[in-house]
């Protein structure tokens, strides 16, 4: 059978994390950039710092991919989650057009895509590290896409099939991220991806409830640097960095 996608593709049926499948590929054998592991259901799947991420069986698209980024510094790593969020939130802008309202979608920092306050998809990036160099990044994208009803304690979750009624083809989601990804290494400089990132950030420049330290507080994001630090401005006037898990967004239903 003719592959029709441009960039090498294996599907699972199952496993246990499609971010785990391509690693130990990784360890064996050389596979090209953009190198796809998609599958119907993980057993295991993760999100960032060991959360477990919901799906229903051959309803949502879970895949990762692998990239070289050997020009990237280690301590401009996050540029990375930028143009994976960027390519994901350009990929649905593409293929949904109906009952979908574009000023919704969002990217909540660090890299999960929101449609107003709930939860469409997140990202799981996982480098590894040479030296001063990142040789290797293992991308895992989760979105949600036909799944109608959510059962775990997962408190925000949301579909493309709950936003707009309809069905959205999966493949056509996936090859869409992987094609945009690579116009975006191609042709974005790092400032253009950062105004992106910027313009597009849940909550950006709006004032809401935060909590650190087991204290709440009120405050706006103001900026985020280059190394993925979160800024934000207090009521006061006072400017304070935090790094991912240090900081919990209050949302309320």
């Amino acid at each position: 059978m003719i592959n029709p996608y441009p960039y090498n593709y294996i599907f699972l049926e199952e496993t246990d994390s499609t971010n785990n499948y391509l690693k130990n590929m990784l360890k064996h054998d050389f596979v090209h950039d953009f190198f796809c592991i998609r599958t119907a259901y993980q057993s295991a799947g993760r999100g960032q710092i060991g959360n477990i991420w919901e799906s229903e069986n051959n309803r949502n698209l879970l895949f990762s991919f692998v990239i070289r980024p050997e020009n990237i510094a280690i301590d401009k790593q996050f540029i990375i989650s930028q143009m994976i969020s960027m390519a994901i939130s350009e990929s649905i802008l593409k293929l949904i057009r109906r009952n979908f309202n574009p000023q919704l979608l969002k990217i909540k920092w660090p890299n999960d895509i929101y449609y107003g306050d709930k939860k469409l998809g997140g990202i799981l990036i996982e480098n590894s590290l040479k030296g001063s160099k990142i040789m290797s990044s293992v991308i895992g994208v989760g979105i949600n896409v036909n799944q109608e009803v959510f059962t775990s304690d997962a408190p925000n979750p949301v579909s493309l099939r709950n936003i707009t009624g309809n069905a959205t083809r999966i493949m056509a989601l996936m090859q869409n991220v992987i094609n945009i990804l690579k116009d975006i290494l191609e042709q974005k400089t790092a400032e253009e991806i950062n105004q992106y990132y910027l313009r597009n950030l849940y909550r950006y420049n709006e004032w809401h409830q935060y909590r650190a330290d087991d204290k709440v507080f009120t405050a706006r994001i103001s900026d985020v640097k280059t190394d993925g630090a979160l800024v934000l401005e207090i009521e006061t006037g006072e400017i304070r960095h935090y790094y991912f898990k240090e900081v919990e967004f209050l949302i309320y239903p």
